[in-house]
């Protein structure tokens, strides 16, 4: 038997390999526009500012007595407030997303294995780009179907996105390979997200103690991996705009590279971005993000040594949030209430 020795050792070049993935290669310029998410959850508030034209439509999921499962399309109410809330969170990241709610849960944030997969499939079979998954069963039973779905979602180039349950270290379809899993790390900037140290769970994003929005067109501050999960969603959906060609495995390379490594977490220095760099990011053009500034709703992070205002990285989204809001027309107090 004839055994080939390489020249040298591939793991010395790994970061050679990877260089030039950056942050600005992966998404700079990027808003999520044509990138489809499924988001399968308790249902979508279509209505609500913060999603205002960005949901296009949806199915609902239900059983009936004898067991027959039934897909719904069209719009539909969120029975308890966390799908809008993970919608809320995409969309804030990535602002021209396509926003398709699955409803599979209902008003206790409960629901059967079945109609999950009912959905996940929907979403597998329905030419969505992503979907993100903030719940998933411990039921060992649901492994092998869930494991098949998530399988076929990899062969169809739909990105899986699948938070880890709150109360268990294992659940389903979370740690399954195929996909990308995440739970909840306290973080401000949702940008900052971090190579898990303790697998299969592959990621860690914001999650801890964050302002979502709600029923009723309120808002909520809260905490969990449920809320992790659409950040990395909406990191996705840029690259994803992007670099449109990436498979399953090239994307999830692409997001290990730009992971903080996890002894790093705590330590990383902000970014600045000078009101250019904001501008092309952000594509929100300069005279727009002056006006912000000027009306109090966008607030600098500090000047440069020329005296120019400079803003940390998360100011992108912030300026995406406001440009969305004033576009709806509401009012400088309006805007100001919504991002307290």
């Amino acid at each position: 038997m004839l055994f080939l020795t390489p020249e040298k050792n591939v793991t010395d070049d790994s970061e050679n390999l990877f260089r030039n993935i950056t942050p600005e290669w992966a998404w700079e310029g990027s808003t999520g526009r044509g990138v489809k998410i499924a988001v399968i959850d308790s249902g979508i508030d279509y209505t609500h500012p913060e999603l205002s034209g960005s949901v296009r439509k949806g199915v609902e999921v239900t059983v009936n007595d004898c067991g027959q499962i039934t897909c719904k399309p069209g719009f539909h109410h969120d029975a308890y407030g966390h799908g809008t809330a993970c919608a809320g969170i995409i969309r804030s990241i990535a602002p021209e997303v396509e926003i398709y709610s699955v409803k599979v849960l209902g008003e206790t944030l409960s629901g059967t294995g079945n109609v999950m997969i009912a959905g996940i499939k929907w979403a597998v079979y329905n030419g969505m780009d992503l979907a993100n998954l903030s719940l998933g069963t411990t039921k060992e039973s649901y492994y092998p179907v869930l494991h098949k779905i998530a399988d076929d979602a990899y062969f169809k180039n739909c990105h899986l996105v699948a938070a880890l349950s709150n109360t268990s270290p294992v659940s389903y379809p979370a740690i399954f390979a195929s996909i990308i899993g995440v739970k909840a790390i306290n973080e401000d900037n949702p940008f900052n997200f971090y190579i898990n140290p303790c697998p299969p769970v592959e990621l860690c994003a914001r999650g801890i103690m964050v302002r979502i929005p709600w029923l009723e067109h309120g808002y909520f501050t809260t905490s969990g991996n449920s809320f992790a999960a659409p950040v990395i969603t909406g990191i996705t959906a840029l690259i994803k705009a992007r670099h449109p060609y990436l498979t399953p495995v090239q994307l999830k390379t692409v997001l290990y590279t730009l992971a903080s490594k996890w002894e790093n977490y705590g330590k990383i220095k902000p970014l600045f971005y000078n009101i250019e760099d904001l501008s092309r990011i952000s594509r929100i053009c300069q005279e727009k993000l002056n006006i912000y500034i000027e009306q109090g709703l966008l607030v600098p992070s500090g000047k440069d040594e020329r005296g120019n205002p400079i803003f940390y990285r998360q100011s992108v989204v912030k300026a995406s949030r406001i440009h969305i809001l004033s576009c709806q027309d509401f009012s400088v107090p309006e805007i100001m209430k919504k991002l307290c």
